[in-house]
C-alpha cells in the first residue's frame, strides 16, 4: 500500500510541477484552452431535458413508472380541493362554510373552459358512471358492460344481492357528471343499534371530481388538461376571495390536480434562477472582502469575478456533459447545484489563494509549492466528495440520482478549472500587483505603491483560538472525551427517527398544493384500498357469504388496520338536499344536538359500516352471475413506510382465504421507494467509510491519520441521524443524500488538515536525517524558498484559519436556500446542512487535530518508527529530489 502511495504521489507531483511551469510561462494560453474546453462541454445544455413529472422523479430508473400520483386519484385524473377555515380551531359545520362549499362545488361543475377554440363544460366531454371497481367518476369514454349508468342503478338493481352494504357516493346534478365530497375530522360514537349517533367536530370540507379514461395524447385528454388548468385558476381566485371575508367567515381553498405539482415545479425553475443570481452577488462580496485588501492595488474584485465566472461556466459544462449522457435536469438539482459550487468548489479558492500569497519567492516556485501542499489536498478531497455523490446514486430514486450525477460532474469540471484557469488568473493578478496596476482597471497604474500590511486581525485571533484547542494534554483529552460523550447520547435521538416522505416537499412551501397535502394528512387519515375478485358462480350462497365475512374479520384483525377506523361521510350535496327541511337550523355554531341524530341517520340511510370491508358488487349477464368484486379498505398507521408492508399483509390474508379470491392494490412510488431504500441506506454509509480508508492510504500513505479519520466519519453519521428529530425532519432519501454529502464535506476539511499534519511529520523527521541536510543545502542555494512551519502549533492553526474562511463562505452560500420555492430545499436541506456544517467543523477542525496530536506524534516518539512514517520520509526525499531536478 505504501509503495502504491509513493508512486501515486510522485506521479501527481510530476504532473503538478509541469502544470505549474506551464501556467507561469503561458498563463493566458492556459486560460484560453481551459475556457474553450469548458465552452465545448457546455454545448450539451442545448440537449437539456427538464424533468418535472413527480411520478418519474420519485421512481427508479429500473422500475416501471407507476401510473398514479398522488394517491388521491389512483390511476385517474381530476381535481380535488379542501375548504378550511382561515382561523384555526373553527368548526366547519356552520352556514357560512357550508354555503361557501356549496357555491364552490356548483361553480366548478358549471365552469366554462376552452380547448381548440371551443368553449365547453365538464359535462360536454364526460358522462357520469360507476366503473367495475366501484369508483364513481366522470367517464371520458363510453360506459361498457362493466359500468352502471349511475350509483342509483347499481343500488336498485334487483338481480344483485348485496352481501355487504354499498358505500354511498353522490351524483352532481348540475352537469350530469359525477363528484363526491367528504367531511374531515369527524368522530362518531356507536349507539345501541351500532349506528353513528353524534358528529362532534369537522375541521375541513373536501370535494373531488375524479375523471377516468383520459389516455394521454387524445383529444379528450387535452380537453381534460384544459379544464384542470381553468379549475386551478378558479380555485386560486376563490382562495383570494375567501381570505378577504370578515373574521369568522374567512376560509382557505387548497387544491390538487394531476398537473398541479408539475406546474409548481415548472414555475419554481424561474424563481431558482433569481436565487442563483443572488448567490453570485453574495459570494462576490464575500470573496472580495476575504481575499483582498481594501485598496486599489491589493483588492481582489477582478480575480473574484473571474473565479465566479469560471464556476458558472463549470456548472454549465457539468450540466451539459451529463445532459449529453441522457441525465435529466430537475428543479431540485437547480436548487442544490449552485450551493455545492459556491459552497464547496468555489471555497477552495480561499485555500489555494491564501497558500499562494503566503509563500515567498518567484512565481514558479510559489505555484509549485502551492500545488504540492494545498493543490494535492484539493484534488484528493474533491475525489472523496465525488465518491460520496456517486455512492448516493444507489438510492432508487430518479430525482436523487440525477442530482448526484450532475453535482459530481460539476465538481470534477470545477476542480479542473480551478487548477488551470483560476490558478493562471491568480498568477496574472499577482503580476498586476507587483507592477502596481489597479484591480479592475488593470491598464492603469496607481500613483503610489501600497505596501502590504501585516497579518489580518481576524486571522491572528482565529489562530489563537485554534492554538488553544490543541494546547496541553487536558485540553486534548477534554475535546476527545466531549466527542465520545456526544456520540454516547446519539442513540437517544436515533430511536425517535421517523421515516417519511411527504409529497408536499416537492411543492412550494406556502403554495395551495402544499396546503392541500397538509390538510388531508391532518383531517383525512391515510388509507388505501384493495379488491378481492371472486369468480365462483355460487358466490352468493350462504357458505360463500360466510367465507366473505370471515375474510372481512381477518382483515379487521390485521396489524396494519386501524382499531377505530374513521369513516368518511359522503356525499356532501346529497346530505344538503336531505337536510334542506332543516335549513333554518344551520346556525353559525354547531347544529343543535337534539337535531343532529336524525340528520345523520337520514344522511346515512340504511348504510352500515362494518370492519374493513365497505362494499361488494356482482357482474351479471343473461340473468346469470359471471363474477363479483368485493371492495375493501384499510387504513395504515403512522407514516408512508408502513404502506408497503400493509399492502403485502392484505395480500397474504386474501391469499389464505377459503374462497377463490385474489387481490390487487396500488402501492404508490413513495412506498416502493422506502421499501427499496431501507437496505441500501446503511450500505451507502458503510461503503463510503470502507472506500475512504484504502483511498486515503493510497493518496496519503499514512496509517495513523487515516485511522483517526474513521471515528469522525462515524460520528458525523450518528450525530446527524440523532439531530433529525430535533430539526423536525424525517429520514428519507433527501436526508440520506445530505448525510453522505456531509461526510464528504468532513473528508474535504480533514484532507487539508491531514496534509498539514504530514508536512509537520516530515519536518520532524528531517531534523536528524541526511535528507534534511541535503534539503538545507538546497534551501541555502535558493534563499527564496519558504520552509514549512516547524511548530506543531503552526501546522494546524494556519490550515484551520483558511478552512474557517471556507466554512463561513459555505454557510453564506447556503443562505439563499431559505428562499427556495421548493420545500425540500428551503426546509430539509437548509436545516440539516447547517447542522452538518457545525458537525463538520467540530469533528474536522477540533477533534481530528487533537487525535493526530495524541496518537500521531506519540507514535513518532516510540522505540520503532512505523512503516508509514518511513514512507513519509521517502515521500519527503522524492518530493525534494523532484524539486531539485526541476530547479
Amino acid at each position: 500500500m505504501l509503495s502504491i502511495s509513493l508512486r501515486v504521489q510522485a506521479a501527481l507531483l510530476y504532473v503538478a510541477t509541469g502544470l505549474a511551469r506551464v501556467l507561469c510561462v503561458h498563463p493566458k494560453r492556459c486560460i484560453a484552452a481551459t475556457l474553450s474546453c469548458a465552452v465545448f462541454l457546455s454545448l450539451g445544455v442545448f440537449r437539456v431535458r427538464l424533468l418535472i413529472d413527480p411520478v418519474a422523479l420519485l421512481n427508479d430508473y429500473t422500475s416501471p413508472v407507476e401510473p398514479q400520483f398522488p394517491a388521491e386519484f389512483k390511476d385517474q385524473g381530476g381535481i380535488s380541493f379542501v375548504l378550511q377555515p382561515a382561523a384555526s380551531g373553527q368548526n366547519v359545520l356552520n352556514k357560512h362554510f357550508l354555503g361557501s362549499m356549496m357555491k364552490l362545488s356548483s361553480g366548478i361543475m358549471a365552469m366554462p373552459s376552452e380547448y381548440n377554440g371551443q368553449s365547453f363544460t365538464l359535462g360536454d366531454f364526460c358522462t357520469k358512471g360507476v366503473d367495475s371497481k366501484g369508483r364513481i367518476a366522470c367517464l371520458t369514454d363510453d360506459p361498457t358492460a362493466n359500468f352502471w349508468d349511475s350509483l342509483e342503478a347499481l343500488n336498485n338493481d334487483p338481480r344483485i344481492e348485496r352481501t355487504l352494504s354499498l358505500f354511498h357516493s353522490g351524483i352532481c346534478g348540475l352537469s350530469g357528471t359525477a363528484s363526491s365530497s367528504t367531511f374531515g375530522g369527524l368522530t362518531y360514537r356507536d349507539g345501541p343499534d351500532k349506528s353513528p349517533q353524534i358528529v362532534e367536530y369537522a375541521a375541513s370540507l373536501r370535494y373531488s371530481v375524479p375523471m377516468l379514461g383520459t389516455e394521454a395524447g387524445t383529444e379528450k385528454a387535452g380537453a381534460a388538461d384544459a379544464w384542470e388548468a381553468t379549475a386551478m385558476e378558479f380555485l386560486q381566485n376563490s382562495d383570494s376571495e375567501g381570505k378577504a371575508l370578515p373574521d369568522g367567515e374567512a376560509y382557505r381553498v387548497y387544491y390538487l390536480t394531476t398537473t398541479s405539482i408539475t406546474e409548481e415545479l415548472r414555475g419554481s425553475v424561474i424563481e431558482t434562477v433569481w436565487l442563483f443570481i443572488a448567490g453570485i452577488l453574495i459570494m462576490l462580496l464575500y470573496l472580495s472582502a476575504a481575499l483582498g485588501r481594501f485598496n486599489r492595488v491589493d483588492s481582489s474584485v477582478g480575480f473574484t469575478l473571474f473565479a465566479l465566472a469560471n464556476s458558472v461556466l463549470g456548472m454549465a459544462a457539468g450540466i451539459g456533459l451529463t445532459s449529453a449522457l441522457g441525465v435529466a435536469l430537475n428543479p431540485l438539482t437547480l436548487g442544490v447545484l449552485p450551493f455545492l459550487v459556491f459552497g464547496v468548489a468555489l471555497d477552495n479558492v480561499f485555500l489555494l489563494s491564501r497558500q499562494f500569497n503566503a509563500a515567498e519567492g518567484d512565481l514558479s516556485y510559489r505555484m509549485r509549492y502551492t500545488y504540492k501542499t494545498i493543490g494535492y489536498a484539493l484534488v484528493t478531497t474533491n475525489m472523496e466528495m465525488v465518491l460520496g455523490l456517486f455512492l448516493a446514486c444507489i438510492i432508487p430514486m430518479n430525482l436523487i440520482r440525477a442530482m448526484c450525477m450532475m453535482c459530481a460532474a460539476t465538481l470534477v469540471v470545477n476542480t479542473a478549472m480551478l487548477l488551470t484557469s483560476v490558478s493562471a488568473a491568480m498568477i496574472l493578478d499577482e503580476r498586476r500587483r507587483k507592477e502596481n496596476r489597479l484591480d479592475l482597471f488593470c491598464w492603469l497604474s496607481a500613483p503610489t505603491r501600497h505596501l502590504p500590511s501585516g497579518p489580518r486581525w481576524l486571522d491572528v485571533q482565529l489562530g489563537k483560538i485554534y492554538a488553544s484547542l490543541i494546547g496541553g494534554p487536558r485540553i486534548k483529552w477534554g475535546v476527545v472525551y466531549a466527542f465520545i460523550a456526544l456520540l454516547a447520547i446519539t442513540p437517544a435521538g436515533i430511536v425517535h427517527i421517523v421515516e417519511d416522505l411527504q409529497p408536499s416537499l416537492l411543492c412550494k412551501s406556502n403554495g395551495l398544493v402544499a396546503g392541500y397535502f397538509d390538510a388531508v394528512a391532518r383531517d383525512y387519515k391515510g388509507s388505501s384500498s384493495f379488491t378481492a375478485f371472486v369468480s365462483d358462480p355460487d358466490q352468493l350462497s350462504v357458505s360463500a357469504r360466510a367465507n366473505a365475512l370471515q375474510l372481512q374479520a381477518a382483515l379487521g384483525e390485521s396489524a396494519f388496520t386501524s382499531g377505530e377506523p374513521t369513516h368518511w361521510l359522503s356525499p356532501f350535496l346529497t346530505w344538503l338536499r336531505l337536510a334542506s327541511s332543516h335549513t333554518h337550523e344551520l346556525v353559525d355554531n354547531e347544529p343543535p344536538q337534539d337535531k343532529i341524530e336524525p340528520w345523520v341517520r337520514e344522511f346515512l340511510n340504511d348504510t352500515t359500516y362494518g370492519g374493513a370491508c365497505l362494499q361488494s358488487m356482482v357482474l351479471w349477464q343473461d340473468d346469470k352471475v359471471i363474477g363479483s368484486k368485493m371492495l375493501g379498505g384499510y387504513s395504515y398507521h403512522d407514516t408512508v413506510p408502513k404502506y408497503a408492508p400493509a399492502v403485502k399483509d392484505v395480500k397474504r390474508i386474501v391469499g389464505a382465504a377459503t374462497i377463490q379470491a385474489s387481490s390487487s392494490a396500488s402501492i404508490d412510488p413513495i412506498a416502493l421507494l422506502f421499501d427499496a431504500m431501507r437496505p441500501k441506506t446503511p450500505l451507502a454509509f458503510f461503503l463510503f467509510i470502507l472506500g475512504m480508508v484504502p483511498a486515503n492510504l493510497v493518496l496519503f500513505g499514512n496509517w495513523v491519520s487515516t485511522l483517526c479519520s474513521v471515528p469522525i466519519f462515524v460520528g458525523t453519521v450518528l450525530v446527524l441521524l440523532a439531530s433529525l428529530p430535533v430539526l423536525r425532519a424525517e429520514m428519507n432519501p433527501f436526508a440520506t443524500v445530505i448525510i453522505l454529502i456531509s461526510m464528504a464535506f468532513a473528508a474535504d476539511c480533514m484532507g487539508y488538515v491531514q496534509k498539514a499534519y504530514l508536512e509537520a511529520v516530515g519536518n520532524q523527521d528531517s531534523e536528524s536525517s541526511s535528507v534534511t541536510s541535503w534539503s538545507s543545502d538546497a534551501t541555502e542555494q535558493d534563499p527564496t524558498r519558504t520552509q514549512a512551519p516547524r511548530s506543531r502549533e503552526q501546522w494546524y492553526t494556519k490550515t484551520a484559519v483558511s478552512l474557517t474562511y471556507s466554512l463561513i463562505g459555505t454557510l453564506i452560500s447556503a443562505l439563499p436556500l431559505t428562499l427556495s420555492p421548493i420545500a425540500v430545499v428551503s426546509k430539509l436541506f437548509f436545516r440539516v446542512f447547517l447542522t452538518a456544517a457545525v458537525v463538520a467543523w467540530f469533528g474536522s477542525l477540533v477533534v481530528y487535530p487533537n487525535l493526530l496530536e495524541i496518537f500521531g506524534f506519540r507514535v513518532k516518539k516510540g522505540k520503532a518508527r512505523s512503516a508509514d512514517m518511513s514512507g513519509s520520509r521517502k515521500v519527503k526525499y522524492i518530493l525534494l529530489t523532484r524539486e531539485s531536478a526541476e530547479l
